[in-house]
């Protein structure tokens, strides 16, 4: 059983890395998504052909016209390669979540949960298929044991994945991506450091590694 559950956790390390040691400030980014303007969230719905959704859903909520904070000044600094401004988005999944599709234009994404429960409410879930029934693992979104704060989480978007979301009305993230650089690099930049600005890591408030 052990051995099972250890290959299991080798193999989803292929395509979803928890970044355990990440911190962020989400306090300050509650405070700042409670000052969008609603008239700057617009519905975002792709359709079956570029989703490859085979069933009905309601579609979630975006909002990516927001007042650029401190928060993601930093964000865009940390990295090298950096993370784009014009990738990092708000999405709102509704009560129902997101069937399994892909994200083809986005090799390597970055999440953050900002508001809900999230962990076993509203996760994000992996398949093998574009069918629920070939579910193979969830991704939570825990509270790390290093900063006291929903680790975030590296993925491949191009892996199918959707949400699941039974009864979490605000459940909000930041979404963000890595357009010109693959999962695989990113996740190895990460393990061996050099994926890391460390000179913007020590000023950063907002976000930062902890060694």
């Amino acid at each position: 059983m052990q051995e099972t559950r250890l290959m299991q956790m080798q193999e989803r390390d292929n395509y979803c890395f928890e970044l355990k040691n990440l911190w962020y400030d989400r306090e300050y980014l509650l405070d700042h998504l409670e000052n969008i303007d609603n008239d700057e969230w617009y519905e975002f719905n792709c359709g079956h052909i570029r989703w490859t959704v085979h069933e009905k859903f309601d579609p979630r909520k975006e909002c990516k016209n927001f007042k650029i904070s401190e928060f993601h000044k930093e964000l865009f600094s940390l990295f090298n390669p950096r993370i784009m401004l014009d990738t990092m988005i708000y999405t709102s999944t509704p009560v129902g979540g997101t069937p399994p599709h892909q994200d083809r234009n986005r090799p390597c994404v970055l999440n953050f949960a900002v508001k809900g429960r999230f962990d076993d409410v509203s996760p994000q879930t992996f398949y093998e298929t574009y069918d629920r029934d070939s579910y193979l693992h969830d991704m939570p979104y825990k509270k790390s044991d290093i900063t006291n704060e929903f680790a975030p989480w590296l993925f491949k978007g191009d892996k199918i994945h959707g949400v699941k979301n039974d009864d979490d009305y605000d459940r909000t993230i930041i979404t963000c991506c890595w357009k010109n650089n693959s999962y695989a690099d990113i996740q190895k930049a990460w393990i061996d450091g050099s994926l890391i600005n460390w000179e913007a890591n020590e000023k950063n408030k907002r976000i930062k590694v902890i060694k």
